[in-house]
C-alpha cells in the first residue's frame, strides 16, 4: 500500500511538472529525445516503450541479440499549433554491451547514430528556425532490477551535425544529457518517470533559446525478460 500511494504522489508531481514546462517553455529547434534505458540481463531479454512529455512521443524497443550484446531503436515525435510549435521528426539505432551484475545490478552502454529535421517559431518570433541534424551518441548506465522497480543514471554524450540550416547557425554541437530514470510495476509492465538536462558543451550565440535544457517524459514500458 505504502508503495503504490509513493508511486502515485511520484507521478501526480511529474506530470505537473512537464505540464509546466510545455506552458512556460520556448520552442527550441533541438529537442533530445528520452533515452532508451534498457537495462537487459541475458540473451533473449526486450522491451518496447512509449513515452511523451518535453520531447513529444518517443517509440523505443531492444533486443538482447547475444550473451552480452543488445541493440535499440528509438523513435521520437513532436508536432504542434502553427502559433507556438516545435515539429520535429528524429529516429535513431544502436548496438552496446551489457552487463549483469548479481541478481539486481546492471551496466550497459550504448552507442549509434540517428537524423533528424525540426522547425521552431513563437508568437514574437517572426523566424522560423530550422534544421537537419545527424546525431552521433555514446551512452553508459548503471543501476538496478528489481521484481517491482528499476532504476538507472545514465550520461548521454552526444555529437550533433546540424545542416541544412535557415535562420540557424548550423555549427556542430556536443551535449552532455545527464538522465535519470525510474521504472515501477510488475514485471511484464511499468511506468517510467524520466527526468534530466541536456547540457550543450559551447555557448549558443545565434539562438540561445533554440536548444531544450529539459529532458522530462512519462510512458510504459512492456518486457519480455526471464527470471533474475
Amino acid at each position: 500500500m505504502i508503495f503504490r500511494k509513493n508511486c502515485t504522489r511520484v507521478a501526480i508531481w511529474t506530470i505537473m511538472i512537464i505540464l509546466l514546462g510545455i506552458i512556460t517553455g520556448c520552442a527550441p529547434v533541438y529537442v533530445p529525445n528520452t533515452l532508451n534505458v534498457p537495462l537487459l540481463g541475458e540473451k533473449g531479454q526486450a522491451n518496447v516503450a512509449a513515452t511523451a512529455g518535453v520531447s513529444g512521443v518517443d517509440l523505443q524497443g531492444a533486443y538482447a541479440f547475444a550473451k552480452q550484446m543488445a541493440g535499440m531503436f528509438n523513435l521520437s515525435y513532436m508536432a504542434k499549433d502553427k502559433d507556438n510549435y516545435n515539429n520535429h521528426f528524429f529516429l535513431e539505432g544502436g548496438i552496446g554491451y551489457f552487463l549483469k551484475m548479481g541478481k539486481s545490478g546492471r551496466f550497459d552502454c550504448y552507442a549509434g547514430y540517428g537524423w533528424g529535421r525540426a522547425e521552431a517559431t513563437t508568437n514574437n518570433d517572426t523566424l522560423h528556425p530550422r534544421s537537419d541534424y545527424h546525431r552521433f551518441f555514446i551512452q553508459p548506465s548503471i543501476g538496478i532490477v528489481t521484481n517491482y522497480f528499476d532504476g538507472a543514471f545514465s550520461l548521454r554524450v552526444a555529437y550533433v551535425n546540424f545542416y541544412n540550416t535557415l535562420h540557424f547557425s548550423g555549427q556542430s554541437k556536443v551535449f552532455l544529457e545527464p538522465v535519470l530514470t525510474g521504472k515501477f510495476g510488475s514485471k511484464s509492465l511499468r511506468f517510467i518517470c524520466q527526468f534530466g538536462l541536456s547540457l550543450p558543451m559551447s555557448k549558443i550565440i545565434e539562438l540561445e533559446d533554440s536548444f531544450e535544457p529539459i529532458i522530462l517524459n512519462l510512458g510504459l514500458q512492456y518486457s519480455l525478460r526471464k527470471n533474475h
